[in-house]
Protein backbone atom coordinates (compact mmCIF):
# COMPACT_ATOMS: atom_id res chain seq x y z
CA UNK A 1 0.00 0.00 0.00
CA UNK A 2 1.19 3.37 -0.84
CA UNK A 3 1.84 5.91 0.31
CA UNK A 4 4.19 4.03 3.01
CA UNK A 5 6.74 5.12 5.63
CA UNK A 6 9.86 2.49 6.19
CA UNK A 7 12.24 2.79 9.16
CA UNK A 8 15.34 1.32 8.85
CA UNK A 9 15.10 -0.37 12.44
CA UNK A 10 18.86 -0.70 13.04
CA UNK A 11 19.43 2.54 12.30
CA UNK A 12 17.45 3.84 14.44
CA UNK A 13 19.26 1.20 17.09
CA UNK A 14 22.62 2.59 15.88
CA UNK A 15 21.42 6.31 16.55
CA UNK A 16 20.33 5.09 20.14
CA UNK A 17 23.85 3.60 20.45
CA UNK A 18 25.46 6.69 19.70
CA UNK A 19 23.30 9.02 21.84
CA UNK A 20 23.97 6.21 25.20
CA UNK A 21 27.70 6.19 24.42
CA UNK A 22 27.15 9.92 24.10
CA UNK A 23 25.51 10.55 27.71
CA UNK A 24 27.60 7.63 29.79
CA UNK A 25 30.76 9.43 30.63
CA UNK A 26 28.53 12.36 32.18
CA UNK A 27 26.37 9.56 33.89
CA UNK A 28 23.36 10.54 32.17
CA UNK A 29 20.68 8.38 31.20
CA UNK A 30 17.98 9.24 28.42
CA UNK A 31 14.44 7.96 27.62
CA UNK A 32 13.63 7.45 24.06
CA UNK A 33 10.54 9.93 22.99
CA UNK A 34 8.56 8.12 20.73
CA UNK A 35 5.94 11.01 19.68
CA UNK A 36 7.23 11.74 16.55
CA UNK A 37 6.21 7.64 15.47
CA UNK A 38 3.23 7.94 17.09
CA UNK A 39 4.55 4.91 19.79
CA UNK A 40 5.48 2.56 17.27
CA UNK A 41 6.36 -0.61 19.44
CA UNK A 42 9.16 -1.67 17.17
CA UNK A 43 10.84 1.90 17.18
CA UNK A 44 10.57 1.70 21.11
CA UNK A 45 12.12 -1.84 21.18
CA UNK A 46 15.10 -0.28 18.98
CA UNK A 47 15.46 2.36 21.46
CA UNK A 48 15.49 0.05 24.00
CA UNK A 49 17.59 -2.22 22.71
CA UNK A 50 20.29 0.75 21.52
CA UNK A 51 20.48 2.06 25.55
CA UNK A 52 17.58 3.86 26.44
CA UNK A 53 16.27 3.59 29.63
CA UNK A 54 12.74 3.91 29.11
CA UNK A 55 10.29 4.97 26.83
CA UNK A 56 8.37 8.94 26.74
CA UNK A 57 5.66 10.06 25.08
CA UNK A 58 2.93 13.10 24.58
CA UNK A 59 0.03 10.70 24.09
CA UNK A 60 -1.68 8.56 26.23
CA UNK A 61 -2.76 6.32 23.61
CA UNK A 62 0.66 5.76 22.36
CA UNK A 63 1.75 4.89 25.93
CA UNK A 64 -1.08 2.55 25.69
CA UNK A 65 0.12 1.33 23.11
CA UNK A 66 3.85 0.86 23.20
CA UNK A 67 2.42 -1.35 26.93
CA UNK A 68 -0.51 -3.69 24.84
CA UNK A 69 2.65 -4.24 22.63
CA UNK A 70 4.28 -5.70 25.42
CA UNK A 71 6.78 -3.44 26.43
CA UNK A 72 7.20 -3.55 29.95
CA UNK A 73 10.04 -0.51 30.81
CA UNK A 74 9.15 2.59 32.55
CA UNK A 75 6.82 5.13 30.64
CA UNK A 76 6.66 8.50 31.23
CA UNK A 77 4.05 11.02 29.91
CA UNK A 78 5.33 13.79 28.74
CA UNK A 79 2.29 15.99 28.41
CA UNK A 80 0.85 17.82 31.24
CA UNK A 81 -2.60 15.63 32.10
CA UNK A 82 -6.12 17.63 32.55
CA UNK A 83 -7.81 16.16 35.75
CA UNK A 84 -10.29 14.34 33.03
CA UNK A 85 -7.49 12.22 31.89
CA UNK A 86 -6.31 11.95 35.29
CA UNK A 87 -7.73 7.77 35.94
CA UNK A 88 -5.62 7.10 31.82
CA UNK A 89 -2.15 8.41 32.88
CA UNK A 90 -2.16 6.54 35.96
CA UNK A 91 -3.23 3.33 34.18
CA UNK A 92 -0.52 3.07 31.69
CA UNK A 93 2.24 6.25 32.39
CA UNK A 94 4.42 5.11 35.21
CA UNK A 95 5.53 8.32 35.72
CA UNK A 96 4.07 12.05 34.02
CA UNK A 97 5.39 15.38 34.00
CA UNK A 98 3.07 18.04 35.41
CA UNK A 99 2.20 21.50 36.92
CA UNK A 100 -1.08 21.79 37.49
CA UNK A 101 -2.13 21.15 41.49
CA UNK A 102 -5.60 20.68 40.04
CA UNK A 103 -4.52 17.77 38.08
CA UNK A 104 -2.26 16.18 40.64
CA UNK A 105 -5.05 16.10 43.07
CA UNK A 106 -7.00 14.01 40.71
CA UNK A 107 -4.20 12.01 39.34
CA UNK A 108 -3.78 11.27 43.49
CA UNK A 109 -6.83 10.32 43.80
CA UNK A 110 -7.56 8.02 40.42
CA UNK A 111 -4.38 6.33 42.23
CA UNK A 112 -5.47 5.65 45.48
CA UNK A 113 -8.55 4.17 44.18
CA UNK A 114 -6.42 2.13 41.71
CA UNK A 115 -3.97 1.16 44.35
CA UNK A 116 -0.88 2.45 42.45
CA UNK A 117 1.63 4.81 43.61
CA UNK A 118 2.03 7.38 40.66
CA UNK A 119 5.43 9.17 40.29
CA UNK A 120 5.39 12.63 39.41
CA UNK A 121 8.04 14.84 37.85
CA UNK A 122 6.82 18.53 38.12
CA UNK A 123 7.52 20.57 34.83
CA UNK A 124 10.19 23.87 35.74
CA UNK A 125 10.24 26.37 33.05
CA UNK A 126 13.28 27.74 31.95
CA UNK A 127 12.18 30.40 29.29
CA UNK A 128 11.08 28.47 26.56
CA UNK A 129 7.56 29.88 27.91
CA UNK A 130 5.74 26.12 27.39
CA UNK A 131 4.62 24.62 30.09
CA UNK A 132 6.29 24.95 33.53
CA UNK A 133 6.64 26.79 37.24
CA UNK A 134 8.47 29.48 37.78
CA UNK A 135 10.84 28.67 40.93
CA UNK A 136 8.30 30.70 43.47
CA UNK A 137 5.60 28.77 42.37
CA UNK A 138 7.69 25.66 41.78
CA UNK A 139 8.06 25.52 46.00
CA UNK A 140 4.67 26.50 46.48
CA UNK A 141 3.44 23.57 44.46
CA UNK A 142 5.74 21.24 46.04
CA UNK A 143 4.44 21.65 49.73
CA UNK A 144 0.76 20.51 48.36
CA UNK A 145 2.84 16.96 48.34
CA UNK A 146 2.37 16.35 52.07
CA UNK A 147 -1.13 16.30 51.61
CA UNK A 148 -1.19 13.65 48.86
CA UNK A 149 -1.07 10.17 49.53
CA UNK A 150 -0.63 8.20 46.00
CA UNK A 151 2.01 10.06 44.11
CA UNK A 152 5.67 10.42 45.15
CA UNK A 153 7.89 13.54 43.82
CA UNK A 154 10.71 11.73 42.12
CA UNK A 155 12.19 14.47 40.29
CA UNK A 156 12.05 18.24 38.02
CA UNK A 157 11.91 18.19 33.82
CA UNK A 158 12.10 20.94 32.13
CA UNK A 159 12.56 22.25 28.06
CA UNK A 160 14.36 23.40 25.85
CA UNK A 161 13.38 24.96 22.17
CA UNK A 162 9.90 23.27 21.05
CA UNK A 163 7.50 26.96 21.53
CA UNK A 164 10.12 29.87 21.08
CA UNK A 165 13.36 28.27 20.01
CA UNK A 166 15.54 29.15 23.57
CA UNK A 167 18.78 27.05 23.43
CA UNK A 168 19.52 25.53 26.46
CA UNK A 169 22.67 27.19 28.42
CA UNK A 170 25.25 25.60 30.83
CA UNK A 171 23.83 28.42 32.93
CA UNK A 172 20.06 27.66 32.69
CA UNK A 173 20.89 24.19 33.27
CA UNK A 174 22.54 25.29 36.38
CA UNK A 175 19.35 27.41 37.28
CA UNK A 176 17.15 24.18 36.81
CA UNK A 177 20.06 21.88 38.51
CA UNK A 178 20.00 24.52 41.49
CA UNK A 179 16.06 24.41 42.41
CA UNK A 180 16.97 20.52 43.31
CA UNK A 181 18.09 21.32 46.84
CA UNK A 182 15.21 23.49 47.07
CA UNK A 183 12.77 21.66 46.42
CA UNK A 184 14.25 18.54 48.39
CA UNK A 185 14.04 20.78 51.65
CA UNK A 186 9.94 20.92 50.70
CA UNK A 187 9.48 17.28 50.42
CA UNK A 188 11.82 15.82 53.23
CA UNK A 189 13.89 13.45 50.71
CA UNK A 190 16.19 13.92 47.73
CA UNK A 191 14.90 14.24 44.01
CA UNK A 192 16.90 11.93 41.95
CA UNK A 193 15.99 12.58 38.45
CA UNK A 194 16.36 15.69 37.15
CA UNK A 195 14.90 15.38 33.60
CA UNK A 196 16.13 17.72 30.43
CA UNK A 197 14.67 17.98 26.86
CA UNK A 198 15.37 17.57 24.24
CA UNK A 199 17.21 16.70 21.49
CA UNK A 200 19.23 20.60 21.65
CA UNK A 201 20.26 19.55 25.16
CA UNK A 202 23.08 16.99 23.07
CA UNK A 203 25.65 19.83 22.14
CA UNK A 204 25.88 20.38 25.62
CA UNK A 205 27.11 16.68 26.34
CA UNK A 206 29.31 16.92 22.98
CA UNK A 207 31.41 20.21 24.40
CA UNK A 208 31.22 18.85 27.58
CA UNK A 209 29.31 21.66 29.22
CA UNK A 210 26.74 19.83 30.28
CA UNK A 211 26.57 20.90 34.33
CA UNK A 212 26.37 18.09 37.07
CA UNK A 213 23.36 17.15 38.34
CA UNK A 214 21.12 16.24 35.22
CA UNK A 215 20.50 12.80 35.29
CA UNK A 216 18.26 12.09 32.61
CA UNK A 217 17.46 13.31 28.63
CA UNK A 218 14.54 13.07 26.94
CA UNK A 219 15.57 12.41 23.48
CA UNK A 220 13.40 11.79 20.08
CA UNK A 221 14.66 13.45 16.98
CA UNK A 222 18.32 12.77 17.18
CA UNK A 223 17.61 8.88 17.18
CA UNK A 224 14.72 9.05 14.45
CA UNK A 225 16.25 11.34 12.45
CA UNK A 226 19.77 11.83 13.43
CA UNK A 227 19.05 15.44 13.35
CA UNK A 228 18.72 18.68 15.30
CA UNK A 229 16.31 21.06 14.21
CA UNK A 230 16.48 23.44 17.12
CA UNK A 231 20.10 23.39 16.57
CA UNK A 232 20.10 23.23 12.86
CA UNK A 233 22.60 20.54 12.57
CA UNK A 234 22.88 16.83 12.02
CA UNK A 235 24.46 15.33 15.07
CA UNK A 236 27.41 14.36 14.78
CA UNK A 237 27.76 10.21 14.72
CA UNK A 238 24.03 9.37 14.14
CA UNK A 239 22.63 8.55 10.67
CA UNK A 240 20.13 10.39 9.03
CA UNK A 241 18.95 7.41 6.70
CA UNK A 242 16.67 6.42 8.88
CA UNK A 243 13.19 6.98 7.11
CA UNK A 244 11.62 6.87 3.25
CA UNK A 245 8.66 7.84 2.29
CA UNK A 246 7.38 6.29 -0.51
CA UNK A 247 4.47 6.96 -3.20
CA UNK A 248 3.47 6.33 -6.19
CA UNK A 249 3.45 7.86 -9.93
CA UNK A 250 -0.32 9.10 -10.85
CA UNK A 251 0.40 11.66 -13.92
CA UNK A 252 3.16 12.41 -15.52
CA UNK A 253 3.05 15.52 -17.76
CA UNK A 254 5.18 17.88 -19.76
CA UNK A 255 4.19 21.23 -18.95
CA UNK A 256 5.09 25.09 -18.49
CA UNK A 257 7.08 26.28 -15.20
CA UNK A 258 4.40 29.03 -14.51
CA UNK A 259 1.08 29.27 -13.97
CA UNK A 260 -1.18 31.60 -15.99
CA UNK A 261 -4.24 33.16 -14.95
CA UNK A 262 -4.44 35.65 -12.13
CA UNK A 263 -2.89 35.08 -9.18
CA UNK A 264 -4.06 34.73 -5.76
CA UNK A 265 -3.46 32.93 -2.53
CA UNK A 266 -3.15 28.65 -2.95
CA UNK A 267 -5.32 26.22 -0.38
CA UNK A 268 -3.08 26.92 2.45
CA UNK A 269 -3.52 31.03 2.22
CA UNK A 270 1.01 31.12 0.95
CA UNK A 271 1.77 33.25 -1.70
CA UNK A 272 4.05 30.66 -3.88
CA UNK A 273 6.81 32.26 -6.51
CA UNK A 274 7.34 30.49 -9.69
CA UNK A 275 10.62 30.71 -11.90
CA UNK A 276 10.32 30.14 -16.00
CA UNK A 277 12.50 27.34 -17.17
CA UNK A 278 10.19 26.25 -19.57
CA UNK A 279 8.33 23.31 -19.95
CA UNK A 280 8.81 21.27 -17.85
CA UNK A 281 8.27 17.17 -17.33
CA UNK A 282 6.48 17.10 -14.27
CA UNK A 283 5.57 13.88 -12.39
CA UNK A 284 2.37 14.11 -9.88
CA UNK A 285 2.46 11.66 -7.04
CA UNK A 286 -0.38 10.32 -4.47
CA UNK A 287 1.03 12.14 -1.81
CA UNK A 288 -0.13 15.52 -0.14
CA UNK A 289 0.07 18.23 2.99
CA UNK A 290 -2.29 15.79 4.96
CA UNK A 291 0.61 13.05 5.09
CA UNK A 292 3.85 14.91 5.42
CA UNK A 293 6.39 17.89 4.92
CA UNK A 294 6.76 18.42 1.72
CA UNK A 295 9.04 20.94 2.42
CA UNK A 296 11.19 18.36 4.41
CA UNK A 297 11.38 15.79 1.75
CA UNK A 298 14.54 14.83 0.28
CA UNK A 299 14.33 12.39 -3.42
CA UNK A 300 16.61 9.24 -2.61
CA UNK A 301 17.16 9.72 -6.26
CA UNK A 302 19.06 12.54 -8.02
CA UNK A 303 17.26 14.30 -10.86
CA UNK A 304 14.38 14.88 -9.11
CA UNK A 305 13.11 17.72 -7.14
CA UNK A 306 9.92 18.35 -4.86
CA UNK A 307 8.32 21.28 -6.21
CA UNK A 308 5.55 21.57 -3.98
CA UNK A 309 2.39 20.27 -2.63
CA UNK A 310 -1.39 20.42 -2.50
CA UNK A 311 -3.56 18.60 0.43
CA UNK A 312 -3.31 15.52 -1.10
CA UNK A 313 -0.48 15.57 -4.18
CA UNK A 314 3.01 15.96 -4.35
CA UNK A 315 4.27 17.68 -7.45
CA UNK A 316 8.02 16.34 -8.67
CA UNK A 317 10.44 17.96 -11.15
CA UNK A 318 11.90 14.66 -13.08
CA UNK A 319 13.05 16.63 -16.35
CA UNK A 320 16.64 15.90 -15.77
CA UNK A 321 15.94 12.09 -13.97
CA UNK A 322 18.02 11.01 -17.03
CA UNK A 323 15.23 8.17 -17.71
CA UNK A 324 11.27 8.33 -18.30
CA UNK A 325 9.02 8.76 -15.54
CA UNK A 326 5.65 6.24 -16.13
CA UNK A 327 2.35 6.39 -14.09
CA UNK A 328 2.68 3.87 -11.44
CA UNK A 329 5.98 4.39 -10.95
CA UNK A 330 6.96 4.23 -6.95
CA UNK A 331 9.52 7.38 -5.97
CA UNK A 332 11.17 7.29 -3.09
CA UNK A 333 12.36 10.23 -0.55
CA UNK A 334 14.66 10.79 2.74
CA UNK A 335 12.02 12.53 4.94
CA UNK A 336 13.27 14.57 7.75
CA UNK A 337 11.77 14.77 11.39
CA UNK A 338 8.57 16.98 10.72
CA UNK A 339 7.67 14.78 7.60
CA UNK A 340 7.77 11.66 9.71
CA UNK A 341 5.77 12.78 12.44
CA UNK A 342 3.06 13.87 10.31
CA UNK A 343 3.39 10.85 7.78
CA UNK A 344 3.08 8.39 11.47
CA UNK A 345 0.40 10.77 12.62
CA UNK A 346 -1.34 10.41 9.23
CA UNK A 347 -4.20 7.58 8.66
CA UNK A 348 -3.45 7.20 5.20
CA UNK A 349 0.30 6.38 5.49
CA UNK A 350 1.40 2.61 5.81
CA UNK A 351 3.95 1.94 8.62
CA UNK A 352 6.77 -0.46 8.11
CA UNK A 353 10.12 -1.36 9.03
CA UNK A 354 13.09 -3.29 7.73
CA UNK A 355 16.08 -4.32 9.05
Amino acid sequence: MYPQIRFDISAIEGNARWVAELCRPSGVSFLGVTKVVAGDPEIGRAMLAGGAQGLADARLTNLQRLRRAGLDCPLLLLRASSPRDAGETVQWADLSIQSSEETMQALDREAGRKGFLHQVMLAVESGDLREGLLPERLLEVTRAFQGWRHLTLTGLATNFACLSGVLPTPESIGHFVSLATRVAEEVGHSVTTLSAGATVCLFLLERGEMPEGVSQLRIGEAIVCGTDTSGARRVPGTRQDTALLLAEVVEVEEKPSLPWGPLGRDAFGASPTFRNRGRRIRALLALGRVDCEPDELEPEETGLEVIGASSDHLLVDVTERGRRTVVGEILSFRAGYHAILRACTSPYVEKTVVE
